[in-house]
C-alpha cells in the first residue's frame, strides 16, 4: 500500500509512535489509538508529514522511519527537515534486513567485546564498559536491542553519564522489533545450521 493518498494515517502513525517515546504513551499497548485523534487532524504542523513520511510504501515503513529517528533521540526529525533523518531510517533498513550482517558484524562485536573486557559477564559489562563503547560507535543502538533480547535486562544496567536516555530509548524500541528479532533469528539459526552442513 502506498500512502501517498492518506495524509491523516500517517500523521496518526507519526503521533502515535512521538507519545510513546516522550510522553509516557504505551503505542503497542493502544494499537496507536489515543485522545483527541480527530483534533490532531487540525494541527498546522501536519502539513509537515507529506515529506518523507508520504512517500513510504507502508504503514510499518512509516512506524519503523520514526522509530529509527526517535531511537536515535532525533526528536524534531519532521520539523528540522534534514537528511540526517533519511540516513538514520536506512541504517535502520540495512541493519534489521541482513542476518549474515549482524553475525559477523555488530552483535558478534559486542560479544566478543564482553568477554574480552568482562570475562563474558554481561551485567558486569554493561555496568563498566558498554556506554563508553557506545560512544566509541564500536556498536550501534540497533545492536543493543537486539542484546537486550538475548540477555534481558542487560541494557538497563549499562552506566555512564547521560545513559539513561539512551536506556529508555532503547527499552521503548523492544515492543516495536519483536517480529524484526524473530525473522532476525531465523536467518541467523539458518546461517548457522548451513555453516555446519558445509
Amino acid at each position: 500500500m502506498n500512502m501517498s493518498q492518506n495524509l491523516e494515517t500517517v500523521w496518526n502513525l507519526y503521533l502515535a509512535t512521538r507519545l510513546h517515546y516522550l510522553h509516557g504513551y504505551d503505542a503497542i499497548k493502544y494499537r496507536g489509538k489515543f485522545n483527541n485523534m480527530k483534533r490532531s487532524q487540525d494541527r498546522p504542523d501536519k502539513i509537515l508529514a507529506r515529506g518523507s513520511l508520504l512517500s513510504l510504501e507502508s504503514k510499518r515503513a512509516v512506524v519503523e522511519y520514526c522509530v529509527a529517528n526517535f531511537l536515535y533521540e532525533n526528536d524534531n526529525f519532521l520539523y528540522d527537515g534534514n537528511d540526517q533523518s533519511d540516513a538514520i531510517y536506512k541504517n535502520w533498513l540495512k541493519f534489521w534486513k541482513s542476518g549474515d550482517y549482524l553475525l559477523s558484524g555488530d552483535t558478534t562485536r559486542i560479544e566478543i567485546l564482553c568477554h574480552l573486557k568482562a570475562d563474558g559477564d554481561f551485567e558486569h559489562y554493561a555496568k563498566s564498559f558498554m556506554y563508553q563503547d557506545l560512544l566509541k560507535n564500536e556498536f550501534n543502538r540497533e545492536t543493543l536491542c537486539v542484546i537486550e533480547s538475548k540477555h534481558p535486562g542487560t541494557v538497563s544496567k549499562m552506566t555512564g553519564f547521560c545513559s539513561e536516555g539512551v536506556i529508555d530509548r532503547i527499552l521503548k524500541t523492544m515492543p516495536f522489533i519483536n517480529s524484526r528479532l524473530k525473522s532476525l533469528e531465523e536467518s541467523i539459526d539458518q546461517s548457522f545450521d548451513a555453516t555446519r552442513d558445509s
